[in-house]
């Protein structure tokens, strides 16, 4: 409607666009999330070997100039290890992009988001934490429940139900926690290869 207005001036019309922008990546956002929910087993899940390492880094650079106009930082306390795993980089992207935007929806004034990494024989831990307040106690059992909001303006409640069918698509688990003086943090782990 603004942008049909005869006399709006370059701001107002400014304004419009880049509202109808958000808009329809809120709208692509969900129907991205609808997509994911309704896709089939794990048979249908084609991974690939790669290096877990730079396939973070990369994505971590990503992430990081999506977040920095919200006046949050991502800091990796440990380096993302660089062993061979087998992922569908597209949709661990989804894991990583939905923990991370989460994050930043908790912290509206701003703050820090932090990764560790760590080896085990058989997996490679990822942990993400933020600054923010934690996880309510109410609802950290049921945080990966599909539909649950939980009290939020936007979103389908599918976001996290979404990264656990993902991340157990690559016959791993995911997990929320709260510690004191700390914010929510997310674990999950990826399968390393079986040694020959």
């Amino acid at each position: 409607e603004l942008l049909d207005v005869e006399n709006a001036s370059a701001q107002m019309r400014k304004t419009a666009t880049l509202r109808i922008r958000k808009q329809v990546d809120r709208l692509s956002n969900m129907i991205n999330e609808l997509l994911e929910f309704t896709r089939g087993p794990q048979n249908a899940v084609i991974l690939e070997t790669s290096d877990y390492g730079a396939y973070v880094r990369e994505l971590i650079a990503e992430l990081q100039s999506e977040v920095a106009d919200k006046q949050v930082e991502i800091v990796c306390r440990t380096d993302p290890p660089s062993a061979r795993v087998a992922m569908d980089r597209a949709r661990l992207l989804h894991v990583f992009a939905h923990l991370v935007h989460n994050a930043v929806d908790v912290m509206p004034d701003g703050g820090k988001i932090y990764f560790n990494f760590q080896v085990t024989p058989h997996a490679i831990i990822t942990e993400v934490e933020d600054s923010g307040p934690g996880i309510s106690v109410e609802v950290i059992g049921r945080l990966f429940e599909p539909f649950a909001t939980f009290g939020k303006a936007k979103g389908t409640g599918l976001g996290l139900s979404i990264c656990k069918k993902i991340v157990e698509d690559h016959r791993g688990w995911i997990r929320a926690r709260n510690e004191p003086n700390r914010g929510a943090i997310f674990t999950f782990s990826l399968p390393l290869p079986s040694p020959a």
